[in-house]
């Protein structure tokens, strides 16, 4: 209970952007657009395929979202039949009477109001108006359809935990689907009956980091959504390259979330990627490497604006990766990669490709114990002593040195 109390009230949400902290009005905003606005979406839900044991899948837009539920499928032996979108959730969804209505509606005018004069914890109070409704909804399809089991595709949103307790209480099976990066960025407080892990170092975060603050009865092992079959294991894992001197760099596009005022995790990511930028260029043009950039899908739909930034910081030469493809799909036409803390960065790390994760010092992340430790770098000195030190190594070598051979492996030998 603490833990789904602690998350409603001081985590971070994506649901609103930056602004929202400043937005007296927001709380109004959201009683507007969830319990007077009608949805373009008659149901907010579809099925699947009715004949299968009572599974729902929530996600943020079942519309949207369609790898979210062929991931699942594929993963998951328990099929399932109803798939979700939160976001698509209206008042007139919900089956209820005129006074529970009028409830709700007299719960979120206080809540707006709350808004308005008060401006700590902000955002996570306005949120609470469409959390009520949401929650109402879906405990009632689970009764309606006699769901048996929930699996929570974004697991790091803040009213995740309070509508597992109320599902775990009603005997439905609760199965968390985090993303591929580590638990401490968004899921360091989670309830459920079943976790995914994903990645090798979301294990040992479980272990020995947050042991008091995730619970859970079981643990699978999947491996990660954006690794689809079309991104396969590094295919050279054994072999030397001829190029060696190829750099990429992934970028997290956190300065263009900025600029358009999306939700701040507080990690500081502009200024962290700003300074990479600045040894990437020395890199370039003392050392010879070749630089290649790879856009985040954010900033290709701001390519213009995008472009003009990386021009503007990097004083050196470089070309931008494929534009028309993920970035995964030509790791192996790059002997390092590098990068903040993305989601990419551990996605080379589990296809088995060289790999440097820039970090600055005096995070939590990552654990003393962790083979990350060795390749979480933020200095030039350390950077370019690592590249020099195992340029000629294969990948296969680079891994075992460093300790990082279970990513590689991940999660055939779990």
């Amino acid at each position: 209970m603490q833990c789904a109390q602690h998350a409603l009230l001081y985590n971070m949400s994506y649901r609103l952007d930056a602004t929202a902290k400043t937005d007296r009005w927001i709380g109004f905003r959201e009683w507007y657009r969830y319990g007077w606005k009608k949805s373009a979406t008659p149901l907010p839900f579809a099925f699947v395929q009715k004949n299968n044991l009572p599974h729902l899948l929530v996600t943020w837009n079942h519309l949207k979202d369609p790898k979210a539920l062929s991931y699942v499928q594929q993963q998951d032996n328990h099929s399932v039949s109803h798939f979700l979108g939160k976001d698509e959730i209206r008042l007139p969804h919900i089956e209820s009477d005129f006074f529970e209505r009028l409830l709700w509606h007299c719960a979120a005018f206080l809540i707006a109001l709350r808004c308005f004069l008060f401006s700590a914890h902000r955002p996570n109070y306005a949120l609470v108006i469409r959390q009520i409704m949401e929650m109402a909804f879906i405990l009632q399809l689970c009764e309606k359809e006699n769901i048996q089991k929930v699996s929570f595709f974004h697991p790091y949103e803040i009213d995740s935990n309070a509508l597992s307790l109320c599902l775990i209480q009603k005997k439905i099976k609760v199965l968390y689907i985090p993303s591929i990066i580590p638990l401490y960025v968004h899921n360091h407080h989670l309830v459920c009956d079943e976790l995914i892990i994903t990645s090798p170092y979301q294990l040992e975060e479980i272990k020995q980091q947050f042991s008091t603050s995730i619970f859970y009865k079981s643990l699978k092992y999947w491996s990660a959504e954006s690794l689809d079959t079309s991104i396969a294991k590094n295919p050279n894992w054994k072999s030397p390259t001829t190029t060696s001197k190829s750099l990429a760099f992934y970028s997290h596009g956190q300065w263009l979330r900025n600029h358009l005022n999306r939700a701040d995790n507080g990690l500081n990511l502009e200024n962290t990627e700003e300074a990479l930028l600045q040894i990437l260029a020395r890199l370039v043009n003392q050392q010879g490497f070749s630089l290649t950039i790879f856009l985040h899908p954010l900033e290709k739909k701001h390519l213009d604006i995008s472009k003009a930034y990386f021009e503007e910081k990097l004083h050196a030469p470089f070309t931008f990766g494929n534009l028309e493809e993920r970035s995964a799909q030509s790791f192996q036409n790059y002997h390092w990669g590098i990068g903040a803390l993305s989601s990419v960065i551990f996605e080379r790390l589990l296809t088995g490709h060289k790999t440097i994760l820039f970090q600055p010092r005096g995070y939590i992340f990552p654990l003393s114990s962790s083979g990350l430790k060795n390749i979480a770098l933020f200095s030039e000195e350390d950077i370019l002593s690592c590249l020099e030190n195992h340029q000629t190594d294969t990948a296969e070598v680079f891994f075992k040195k460093n300790n990082l051979s279970d990513y590689f492996h991940f999660p055939d030998r779990k």
